[in-house]
């Protein structure tokens, strides 16, 4: 937005709000649903999402409008939204109650190198098919731009493959209330016995 489409800070800031406000109002539904219905159909739904908007806008010109830029902004918001807080249920699940504070520090660790490692690839695909295109004889601009959508297709295949894995390996399980947190049942005998 601002390196290709001439955008300010505060206008690109401000043309992610779409994105923002989807996932701010899918992610809470997103996880009371997947407790019931279990996680692994909202990953998969979500990283195909977040896939797609990766895909579209790596189709996009130097001279689009931010119209052009709102769909592919509202599929990433319900996307990210859909895949993010069912990703944590699954991972909080899968560990005992008594390990959940380790499961969390994990979690959250993964996301942190997962996120720097993504942003290091991706800034060196850019500046490889940038480099690419500036020794083809493209303006800078324009260089950027067939590079950051080598980058845009990079991710958009990844995040494919991870919605793959989602199916393939998450077992879609529903949250079941743990023993010390179900209500006691009490029976004819025991009632009897007080």
């Amino acid at each position: 937005m601002q390196n290709v489409l001439g955008y300010s800070p505060v206008e690109a800031g401000a043309a992610f709000l779409p994105l923002t406000l989807l996932l701010s109002l899918t992610a809470p539904r997103a996880g009371k649903l997947s407790d019931r219905l279990g996680s692994r159909g909202f990953i998969a739904g979500g990283m195909t999402l977040l896939a797609s908007m990766l895909a579209y806008f790596s189709w996009l010109g130097a001279h689009v409008s931010f119209w052009a830029l709102l769909p592919g902004l509202c599929a990433g918001g319900i996307g990210i939204g859909m895949s993010m807080t069912p990703a944590t249920a699954a991972v909080m699940r899968s560990v005992p109650v008594s390990e959940a504070g380790v499961g969390s520090a994990v979690l959250s660790s993964m996301r942190q190198v997962g996120g720097s490692l993504g942003i290091a690839v991706m800034g060196a695909i850019v500046a490889s098919g940038m480099s690419r295109a500036l020794r083809a004889g493209d303006p800078p601009d324009i260089a950027y731009l067939r590079g950051f959508h080598h980058a845009l297709n990079v991710a958009a295949l990844l995040a494919l493959t991870g919605a793959i894995v989602a199916l393939a390996t998450i077992r879609n399980t529903a949250s079941q209330p743990s023993p010390e947190h179900s209500p006691r049942r009490v029976t004819r005998r025991s009632a009897g016995a007080r």
